[in-house]
């Protein structure tokens, strides 16, 4: 009689976030990754999908949420979170300009800081936008006022230059969706708790590839970076992304890969 194996797996290295929610943030990496290559193809923009994720995964459904059409990912994330039945790209609407939309997130801060219920703002900003005065005084009257906002910048860590912040910048890695995780829950608390702003820079930090000549860096992945945690920290991960990417594909109206 053969007898059963005795190898065991071995068991998940402790972190500090649940193993569920990372491998939510893992699916939520997948899905806005499957998104942008059905609607956008090669010209999918780099750096989008980790803040998108880490950002908007925990955002409750009265808090409010303002950012630029060009960016779709963080009202993916949370259509997805509210249960949407379908990821079709929706049609394109003309958007206001940044000094409408910056005027919309900071009267909706303040309404949410008069109302007292710990529900906040958070602000995708388009690159164009934080070149603008407008911007600079949105983040005057966020630090002015103690306002229940989470401003989220690409670039090259000016998205406060010319202004003078009250609150904590923090510049992180745009594609580690861990740490964008890990900030976004610090600074969603500090917020809810009536504590004030935080901008949030997202990066990109690159990395020289192993073996490759001197000024050559490894092309950031998001999912991929995440795929090495997982696996440092023993926790399985393609279950997940075989059962996030067919339900994708039928969410989007495709037949799944045989």
């Amino acid at each position: 009689m053969a007898s059963k194996s005795t190898k065991k797996q071995a068991d998940p290295v402790f972190t500090l976030i649940p193993r569920a929610r990372l491998l939510a943030l893992y699916a939520g990496l997948i899905e806005c990754r499957m998104f942008e290559e059905a609607h956008v193809g090669k010209r999918r923009t780099p750096g989008r999908e980790a803040p998108a994720v880490a950002l908007v995964i925990d955002l409750k459904p009265a808090d409010t949420l303002v950012g630029s059409s060009r960016n779709p990912l963080p009202e993916l994330v949370r259509a997805k979170k509210q249960g949407a039945a379908s990821l079709r790209k929706s049609a394109a609407q003309k958007e206001p300009p940044p000094a409408a939309q910056l005027k919309a997130a900071l009267a909706a801060a303040r309404r949410h800081q008069r109302e007292q219920k710990q529900k906040i703002v958070v602000v995708f900003a388009a690159e164009p936008w934080i070149k603008t005065a407008a911007w600079r005084a949105a983040l005057q009257a966020a630090a002015d006022e103690r306002l229940p906002m989470i401003l989220v910048a690409p670039g090259a860590g000016d998205a406060a230059k010319g202004a003078k912040l009250g609150f904590p910048s923090i510049p992180v890695d745009r594609d580690d969706v861990v740490a964008l995780y890990r900030v976004a829950s610090e600074s969603i608390a500090h917020a809810r708790h009536g504590n004030g702003a935080t901008l949030i820079e997202c990066i990109a930090w690159e990395f020289p590839a192993s073996g490759a000549g001197k000024g050559a860096a490894e092309p950031a992945d998001a999912i991929a970076n995440m795929e090495r945690y997982l696996a440092q920290t023993r926790i399985p991960f393609s279950r997940t992304r075989a059962r996030v990417t067919a339900n994708v594909r039928r969410r989007m109206g495709r037949p799944s890969a045989k």
